[in-house]
């Protein structure tokens, strides 16, 4: 994940993590998301036409507010949840019109523009020895102090800590200096003013970037007894999907075929978040499974149901069970599809 003009100007290319459950490595790819989305003046890239919980950066601003305690990360990880899917050439015409202003104050996507007025002011040399110093060539035709080739930095200055842990003291100081000094003293107010635009997706993008320029250095207490989701009572559970929709990095799935619906459950994806605990309605979860090594298990599974009629494939007999038991009887009518009632 990387935006090419980006990566040709800090004359780097970004390397896939071993390792993605790494908060550091989260971290990084979340700095690199938000620069690619940033560095969107020719054409946006597709996945900025997908609802919010299939862009990249998803599951990585998912898992970091989950695991810190980062209430404005929080926040941004719930309005990125509500961005729905629109073309990309809307997403570029939205961002076309920040940059001009639209009636507000235009987006100003250059340090030393945003902080002077002006191009090629003192940041700009600036931030272009930093780059230097740290092993960087910079080359091609965009300057140092775009937002998106600094955001790209911080990835890079993550990426670092990850690969050089012997030094990842240096590396870390060198990134919050860099946040201090430079980043953080205007891309924040960048973050809000996208966040204040009535275009969902670039706001939700605003409050990421807003909530990225100020991580916490705790993470959050997780609980002593955390395990894994688990069905306690399989007859309360009637996949309602309840448990699939509030899971922040889509550990648990609702899988669906001809023969029955699963809900299906990817452990290395399970953060211990207690979500799908607190929501299920028929407390038939718990979150005191055991570790277990699978890549995905079947944690309830029931068969479709079909239209005595047409036999059209309805939902799955564990549903119909909890609204017959709702209604107190199993009407006739119940097991017809909506053609044939």
């Amino acid at each position: 994940m990387k935006a090419p003009a980006v990566a040709v100007a800090l004359n780097r290319v970004a390397k896939p993590y071993q390792q993605p459950e790494k908060p550091l490595a989260w971290l990084a790819a979340l700095y690199a998301g938000l620069a690619e989305a940033l560095a969107t003046d020719t054409a946006v890239p597709a996945w900025l036409g997908r609802p919010g919980r299939k862009w990249p950066v998803w599951e990585s601003a998912s898992h970091l507010a989950a695991g810190y305690d980062w209430p404005a990360l929080s926040q941004a990880v719930d309005a990125l949840a509500e961005v729905s899917g629109a073309l990309p050439v809307r997403r570029q015409s939205a961002y076309k019109r920040l940059l001009g202003g639209n009636g507000r104050a235009p987006l100003m996507l250059y340090e030393s523009q945003y902080l002077n007025g002006r191009f090629m002011g003192p940041e700009t040399f600036a931030v272009g020895a930093l780059y230097r110093e740290a092993g960087l060539e910079i080359t091609g035709a965009e300057l140092p102090d775009y937002a998106a080739v600094e955001l790209e930095f911080l990835a890079f200055l993550v990426e670092q800590e990850i690969v050089q842990p012997e030094n990842y003291r240096h590396w870390r100081k060198v990134r919050r200096l860099f946040i201090k000094e430079h980043a953080g003293r205007w891309l924040p107010q960048v973050g809000r003013q996208l966040a204040a635009v009535a275009d969902p997706a670039w706001a939700a993008a605003g409050q990421l970037l807003v909530a990225a320029l100020k991580p916490p250095r705790k993470r959050r207490t997780i609980q002593p007894k955390s395990g894994l989701p688990r069905i306690i009572n399989i007859e309360a559970c009637n996949l309602c999907s309840f448990c699939v929709q509030v899971c922040p990095t889509r550990a648990l799935r609702m899988q669906e075929d001809d023969q029955a619906t699963r809900l299906r459950l990817q452990p290395y994806l399970c953060i211990h978040c207690y979500k799908c605990e607190q929501a299920c309605p028929e407390n038939a979860l718990d979150m005191l499974g055991s570790p277990i090594e699978e890549a995905t298990i079947v944690l309830r599974e029931s068969p479709r149901a079909a239209c005595p009629r047409c036999g059209k494939l309805t939902v799955s007999q564990a549903e119909l069970a909890a609204v017959a038991a709702r209604l107190g009887s199993h009407p006739a009518w119940l097991d017809y599809c909506l053609d044939c009632r």
